[in-house]
């Protein structure tokens, strides 16, 4: 292996770009598509129907809600169940819908720190934000892998919260054997391409709970629960059929892809242990990690350069390496009005994670190659 980085004019390490993600599909889902299309009934219908009771049954719930991105899932659960005026507290490190759609939908995004060996929020620190406008508590189950659920049930139960779980990126993970999403009071989805399950664009919404699933099928169709009559406030927030036959052909792989995630997350494991100031992926006892991401974190003190010139020179490998997320939800400029001070496992996560791919179509040489391009740049920028 040339030891010269490429971004220094060294042959790259990879012997092909590796993508950060690429989803899993085929002509089976090219076949579902020209099914509906050729139907004529492109509208939300029997297919969707059809995807909401196997995922419900999947996920453990009476009830799940097709809808047309994770966002809108996100959305529709925060007008279908909280009162408008109201606090939540969110964690300070993810992607921005989780508190952006509670501001859409009327509410005061609270923002609380995270762990740093899950990137989950953090127990005490949530608590702490606790008020008496708190209405709920998101608890995001990021790049794969569920949060302490029963210890933050446990904490909304107390406080009489309703217990949010934004679960977009971890459809499968599970925590003593259940889908993650059965717990709390309700599990918001995304099936955008990078997902665990994909149908193009698309989202649902899980729960238990009969009247919130009826609300959110209010909110989801302008409101209505007949043609033209309008209940309350809601928007079109509907999945169309060529959307949910993809999705059922997908949720027939979800297991085996799973299962490759995991392989493919073990080799990474093995090739990148041992680096100095690496901190890996970790999978708490008793969670099943779906490694939607591999996502590592650097001590940036061991290093002559910062992650961004780090994943500048694997990406130069070859090797699409990217950082989820390089702002804070209390530094977006959208949020300078909302609570959220004295965040600092949020900050450094912000300036020291980056991801690498682990989606299940990654081969054994890409496998080598991600291994290889980034050992071989960290190891350059190590301090000797």
């Amino acid at each position: 292996m040339d030891d010269k980085l490429a971004v220094e004019g060294g042959k790259p390490a990879a012997r092909r770009t590796i993508p950060i993600s690429r989803p899993s599909m085929g002509e089976e889902e090219a076949s579902s598509v020209r099914d509906v299309v050729l139907s004529g009934n492109l509208r939300e219908g029997r297919r969707a129907r059809e995807l909401e009771s196997r995922m419900a049954a999947y996920i453990g719930v009476r009830h799940a809600i097709a809808v047309n991105s994770g966002t809108s899932s996100l959305l529709a659960t925060y007008m279908a169940a909280l009162e408008r005026g109201s606090e939540v507290i969110v964690p300070d490190f993810t992607f921005v819908a989780t508190a952006s759609a509670a501001a859409v939908a009327g509410l005061r995004p609270v923002f609380a720190d995270i762990r740093l060996d899950t990137y989950e929020i953090d127990l005490e620190d949530a608590a702490r934000r606790i008020t008496d406008r708190t209405s709920a508590i998101v608890l995001v189950n990021l790049y794969g892998l569920s949060g302490d659920v029963r210890a933050l049930e446990e904490l909304a139960r107390d406080h009489g919260l309703k217990l949010i779980i934004d679960s977009a990126q971890a459809l499968g993970a599970q925590v003593d054997g259940r889908e993650a999403g059965s717990y709390g009071d309700v599990s918001c989805y995304s099936f955008y391409p990078s997902k665990n399950v994909t149908t193009g664009e698309g989202g649902l919404v899980a729960t238990n709970n009969d009247s919130l699933a009826d609300r959110v099928k209010l909110v989801k169709d302008h409101g209505q629960r007949g043609p033209y009559l309008h209940e309350v406030l809601g928007l079109n927030l509907r999945m169309g059929e060529m959307e949910a036959a993809i999705g059922l052909v997908q949720l027939s792989k979800l297991e085996s892809m799973i299962e490759a995630r995991r392989r493919n997350a073990e080799v990474l494991r093995r090739g990148l242990s041992g680096i100095p100031g690496l901190h890996l992926p970790v999978e708490p006892r008793g969670r099943r990690h779906t490694y939607n991401l591999f996502t590592v974190r650097i001590e940036p003190e061991l290093y002559r350069v910062d992650r961004d010139r780090i994943v500048e020179a694997i990406k130069a490998e070859g090797v699409d390496a990217r950082v989820y997320y390089p702002v804070p939800l209390h530094r977006q400029p959208i949020f300078s009005s909302s609570p959220g001070e004295d965040l600092p496992n949020s900050e450094l996560a912000a300036r020291t994670v980056f991801s690498l791919p682990s989606y299940p179509s990654l081969s054994g040489e890409d496998l080598e190659d991600i291994v290889r391009a980034t050992t071989k740049v960290l190891t350059a920028y190590l301090r000797r």
